[in-house]
């Protein structure tokens, strides 16, 4: 038995942004204040001072952006506050269920249906005959307060590259465990890294810089980190029953990965 040590590089970049978006939100109007635009001028969206969560973790806030309130008619219901029903698309009735909307009684002595009057109609009961039903978006008041509702999404997006040595070990493996740190990058924005020993660092340093640049076009760069660690990986090489087997011990957590292994248990002290 011996072992072949295959430590891998793993580069990982980390761009934490910052993205508002704003839409128009509505709510009951109970009567009261209303900050509209004549108590001030609205701000515009990135003037809205907001305290960011901790650097590089994902978070999403929701904020209505003072100034900006107004009181409108619902656009559901027209601002007449009642909405037409559905269930029998305004008329008040829908067809009789008895009588299939036939208005007769197939029964010798009562030839007009007892439920309709001989109509075929009865009233509907969702809207008691009215055709209508109160707004459900009003209330029935007829209006609405809206204003404008700022979104802030920050993000934090990673982006890895590691140095396959095509040795037969899955590298995606090394997604589970963690390695020794030995580079840590952090500003505003970061440049590529040049002239490490290992040239695939450098090429997938430029490359996941670039691609974080294209995607945050429409999005602010708060800021980014980047950093390379040694992920421990060793090939134990062993026979058993005249063949040559081998398996893979990685990671600080030196988990196990062993595709063809012959024996039924296996376990690393």
């Amino acid at each position: 038995m011996y072992v072949v040590v295959l430590s891998h590089f793993q580069y990982r970049l980390e761009t934490f942004t910052e993205c508002r978006q704003t839409r128009q939100a509505s709510e009951l109007y109970d009567g009261g204040f209303i900050d509209s635009s004549d108590v001030a001028s609205p701000p515009a969206p990135w003037d809205v001072v907001v305290d960011p969560p901790p650097l590089f973790t994902d978070c999403e806030m929701h904020i209505p952006v003072p100034h900006t309130y107004s009181v409108k008619n619902c656009p559901d219901c027209k601002g007449c506050g009642t909405t037409v029903c559905r269930s029998c698309k305004g008329t008040g009735k829908k067809t009789c269920s008895s009588c299939n909307g036939t208005g007769k009684n197939w029964q010798e002595d009562f030839p007009i249906c007892t439920f309709c009057g001989g109509s075929g109609k009865v009233r509907c009961y969702k809207c008691r005959g009215s055709g209508k039903l109160k707004c459900s978006r009003c209330n029935g008041t007829g209006i609405l307060l809206f204003h404008t509702e700022l979104t802030i999404i920050w993000k934090n997006n990673i982006s890895e590259h590691v140095v396959d040595k095509n040795s037969g070990f899955p590298i995606s493996h090394l997604q589970e465990v963690t390695g020794k740190g030995i580079f840590t990058d952090e500003h505003s924005l970061v440049y590529p890294i040049v002239n490490f020993p290992e040239p695939s660092i450098s090429e997938g340093s430029q490359a996941c810089i670039e691609q974080h640049r294209i995607q945050s076009a429409k999005r602010h760069i708060l800021r980014q980190k980047q950093t390379i660690e040694v992920v421990p990986v060793s090939k134990v090489v062993y026979q058993w029953k005249g063949k040559l087997h081998f398996f893979y011990v990685y990671g600080n957590e030196k988990k196990v990965y062993a595709k063809d292994y012959p024996g039924k248990y296996c376990s690393v002290m």
